[in-house]
C-alpha cells in the first residue's frame, strides 16, 4: 500500500472514531435573568426663531453691509464677483449621551436656464466659538449660522446673460449625526 493511502485510510478510522463517541459528550449550561432597561431617544434639531427672529426674515447683505433688495421697487442688482451673506440663529436641540453632529450648508435650488451660477457656503458660531460642528454640550445654545453666497467671476460660460432675473432659494443648514 502506497504512503499516502495508508495516511487517508488513518484519518478515516480517526474521524469514524471521533464520531461514534459524539453522542456521550455531555456539558452543563445555566441561565439568569438580566433585568430591561427603559432607553430613552435623545434629539437633534435646529430651531429656527420666528417673526423678526426668523432666518426668513434676515436680509443678504453685500461686503460692504448694503443690504441687498431683490424685489421691486429698488431692485439691487448683482455682478459677477459679487458676494452676499445671511446670518441667521437657530436654537439647537442636542440631547444623547454621545451626540456629536457636523454642520454643512447646501444650495441653493436655483431655477433652470438662468445662465449663471451661484455657489453656498456656511460658517458657524455656538457661544462665539467658530465650530463645524454640534454636541450635546451645545444644548440650548445658539448656533449662528452666516450664509455666503458667491457669484463667481470668471465663471463659465464668460458671457452670462445680463439684465436677467434669477430665483434662488432652498438654503439649508444641516446637522448630521456623525460616529462617536
Amino acid at each position: 500500500m502506497k504512503k499516502s493511502s495508508k495516511v487517508t485510510l488513518a484519518a478515516v478510522a480517526g474521524v469514524a472514531l471521533l464520531a461514534s463517541g459524539a453522542g456521550s459528550l455531555a456539558y452543563w449550561n445555566a441561565e439568569a435573568p438580566v433585568d430591561g432597561v427603559q432607553v430613552h431617544a435623545g434629539e437633534l434639531k435646529l430651531v429656527d426663531g420666528t417673526g423678526a427672529d426668523a432666518c426668513a426674515a434676515q436680509p443678504f447683505t453685500f461686503a460692504d453691509g448694503q443690504t441687498y433688495v431683490g424685489t421691486n421697487p429698488g431692485i439691487t442688482r448683482v455682478v459677477p464677483g459679487d458676494v452676499l451673506t445671511k446670518t441667521c440663529n437657530f436654537t439647537v436641540k442636542a440631547r444623547g449621551e454621545n451626540l456629536t453632529a457636523a454642520l454643512t450648508t447646501a444650495g441653493p435650488t436655483q431655477s433652470a436656464n438662468s445662465g449663471f451660477q451661484l455657489l453656498a457656503t456656511g460658517s458657524y458660531t455656538v457661544g462665539g466659538q467658530t465650530t463645524t460642528g454640534i454636541t450635546s454640550a451645545d444644548h440650548n445654545k445658539v448656533l449662528t449660522a452666516t450664509i455666503r453666497i458667491e457669484f463667481p467671476f470668471g465663471t463659465t460660460p464668460n458671457n452670462i446673460p445680463q439684465n436677467t432675473n434669477k430665483f434662488v432659494n432652498g438654503y439649508t443648514v444641516t446637522a448630521t449625526q456623525v460616529a462617536p
